[in-house]
């Protein structure tokens, strides 16, 4: 029986070994739920481990900031849910030179990833990608993190083992609006993940990446040359749309793009922008049936720090409304109309850096268009989880 991935956990009484299987036959779909159940049974004591804020907090200024070489499996959501195994070399926070292994030796192409596009090259020839798959794990592990900051009952801490790194194992039961289990392993020595497992309620695993082996970098030791994509003899780009993503943005591919919001030129410091959605009508398309919005997603250091920029596209009866309105100075929102959109900053920062985030608004498609398909693909991989 091939092993997808291993975990042994040692928690406070006892080491369980468990084995996560990513082929879902019945024997390792029930591996997968013993698994669950007995990380649940060995729970360290409150006061042997960080608290969970703490960690998730960590955690995610490492996925954003860390630079590394690393070789890991990863379920891939470009080639039909199956395991692949790569060898990465990520200058944080975009870029990705990865390298398609098989049976431990390179297989002869490699990809590039940047903030606009994915490649694969192969003897001289550029393949263009439907979309990135590298930033989109980074960008589910942090999305899966913040819930388990902020789920309830709170996360089960547990120490543990991938491999030959030491972690700490972050683990939530499905609760009513998020069915599925997760479960992060993050090493104790760097606060980087190295083991993200997500489970939906049939028991299949949805979400996977595990590091086997991990060399952390600083920038300059990454040479340029591993981001940079060649001049190609010949260029392809695959002919079908990109998968996942949300129904209402896969169903309006055929029409004319909607207009793309304006992007924050300034946030305070330690924020950024994670996440850009397109609001669904309730029934239509955003722009003909009902107004075109947009929310634009900025996190802070802490887990509750939290800026929501909404942008709608209004007419004149709109902007007739918005200059009956205004916004106390005291007050934890902002309104606005900048280029045709009317503005609302929601945040817990004082009322003059709401503002400032609101006047400096512009025109950004290099930075949104990537943004919101990344975004979308992440929420149609969100939906999928709780529609099981």
């Amino acid at each position: 029986m091939d092993r997808e991935a291993v975990i042994t956990y040692d928690g406070s009484l006892n080491a369980v070994a468990c084995t996560a299987g990513l082929r879902m036959s019945n024997l390792r779909r029930y591996a997968v739920n013993l698994c669950a159940l007995l990380l649940a049974l060995f729970p360290l004591t409150a006061h042997a481990a960080p608290a969970v804020g703490k960690i998730v907090n960590e955690a995610i200024k490492a996925v954003q900031k860390t630079s590394y070489s690393a070789r890991l499996k990863f379920l891939s959501q470009i080639d039909n849910d199956s395991v692949r195994e790569v060898r990465v070399s990520h200058l944080a926070p975009d870029l990705y030179h990865v390298e398609p292994l098989r049976e431990g030796q390179p297989t002869g192409s490699y990809m590039v990833e940047n903030a606009s596009e994915l490649v694969r090259i192969s003897n001289g020839t550029v393949m263009q990608l439907p979309r990135r798959q590298f930033s989109l794990n980074d960008a589910l592990t942090i999305k899966f993190l913040r819930d388990l900051g902020a789920m309830k009952p709170p996360t089960t801490v547990l120490s543990g083992r991938v491999g030959k790194y030491e972690t700490w194992m972050l683990r939530q039961d499905m609760v009513i609006n998020k069915p599925y289990i997760i479960t992060v392993g993050i090493d104790k020595a760097t606060w980087f993940p190295v083991f993200l497992l997500v489970i939906d309620g049939a028991g299949k695993a949805r979400v996977y990446y595990e590091v086997e082996d991990i060399n952390y970098k600083q920038p300059a030791e990454l040479a340029d040359s591993l981001f940079t994509v060649p001049e190609s003899r010949g260029s392809m780009r695959l002919p079908r749309a990109p998968e996942g993503g949300h129904a209402l943005m896969q169903a309006q591919a055929p029409q004319a793009t909607p207009e793309l919001p304006l992007f924050p030129q300034w946030l305070p410091s330690n924020y950024h922008v994670e996440a850009l959605s397109l609001l669904r009508c309730h029934h239509g398309v955003p722009g003909q049936d009902c107004a075109l919005v947009y929310q634009l997603e900025a996190y802070g250091p802490e887990l509750d720090d939290l800026v929501s920029i909404f942008q709608m596209k209004a007419g004149d009866e709109g902007r007739k409304a918005l200059s009956h309105l205004s916004s106390p100075q005291q007050s934890n929102y902002v309104l606005s109309e900048k280029n045709g959109w009317v503005i609302a900053v929601f945040g817990d920062l004082p009322h003059k850096q709401l503002r400032k985030i609101a006047t400096q608004l512009s025109d950004s498609p290099d930075m949104v268009k990537p943004l919101l398909d990344q975004t979308s693909t992440r929420d149609g991989i969100l939906d999928q989880l709780r529609d099981q």
